[in-house]
């Protein structure tokens, strides 16, 4: 029995025409996640970023460039 969906789907896909991938950083916490804003402003998030290694990871998941990712807070 399969309990967790571990592929992607396609709504959380990133594609470069859509927009781009920015860390958003709690002001309180400190607690980063990686957003994916598009061109219309919608916001979908896709994870926590605990270190490098975690973006470095999405990086290569998503197919994006981890120099290219804003920063907002």
């Amino acid at each position: 029995m399969k309990l967790w969906n571990k592929g992607r789907t396609d709504c959380h896909a990133f594609h470069p025409e859509y927009g781009h991938p920015v860390v958003v950083q709690s002001i309180c916490t400190g607690e980063q996640s990686l957003v994916f804003v598009g061109k219309d402003g919608t916001r979908r998030q896709v994870g926590l970023v605990k270190d490098g290694r975690d973006l470095e990871r999405y990086a290569r998941e998503y197919g994006f460039d981890p120099e290219s990712v804003g920063r907002e807070f």
